[in-house]
């Protein structure tokens, strides 16, 4: 918790972060993003995982939409079906970027699934060269997971999924593929340290 509130601010001050070991792939909201998106595709009645995706910006939809539409519909209805049949264009423009993905995840595998979804979704949508940067650091981060869990023999987003819940479960920490990940100021815990390897360290809430 510690070293995500020290990125943050050394973020704000613009003071560049060594974030290979600082930044975990499951806390980023694009991350949540894409995997909100992976969950409705196996689950397209989860209102849920449809909520929150419709409350992102990403989706087209404005906040205040999002809310009155999910205020007056039973959440026991809500489905990628509904979405389609709603009234409002980008609501039903938000439920046919659905049900296009799940219709794409019938033939293609977990890994052109996070290529696809994550250039459309992602990529396409960035402001700026620093938002590109890290949205590129996060497929490729996935991405990576996906081969590796792929040459197990498991292809569908199904079994990928499987692995990433658990991997959620068990609480592992895996760390964004970055560029340039050793430059800048390095933010690690006491025991991710060695000791001796930097001239200079700063300890923080040493008056706690």
């Amino acid at each position: 918790r510690q070293i995500k509130t020290a990125v943050t601010i050394l973020g704000d001050l613009g003071i560049p972060v060594a974030a290979g070991s600082a930044l975990n792939l499951f806390e980023l909201p694009d991350t949540q993003l894409l995997l909100s998106i992976f969950r409705i595709i196996q689950h397209p009645h989860d209102a849920v995982m449809i909520s929150h995706t419709m409350l992102d910006s990403r989706s087209g939809i404005a906040p205040l939409v999002a809310h009155r539409y999910l205020y007056e519909t039973n959440a026991r209805t809500l489905s990628v079906a509904t979405l389609i049949e709603s009234q409002e264009p980008s609501i039903h423009a938000w439920g046919e970027r659905l049900s296009a993905w799940i219709t794409l995840a019938q033939s293609a595998d977990a890994y052109q699934l996070i290529q696809n979804i994550g250039e459309e979704l992602l990529l396409k949508l960035a402001t700026d060269d620093q938002t590109l940067r890290r949205q590129v650091e996060i497929i490729r981060t996935l991405l990576h997971l996906a081969m590796a869990y792929v040459e197990k023999g498991a292809r569908t987003l199904g079994d990928f999924m499987i692995y990433i819940e658990r991997l959620i479960q068990y609480g592992e920490d895996i760390p964004l593929a970055v560029f340039d990940a050793e430059q800048g100021v390095r933010v690690l815990t006491l025991h991710g340290s060695k000791g001796l390897e930097f001239d200079s360290v700063w300890i923080a809430h040493m008056d706690e």
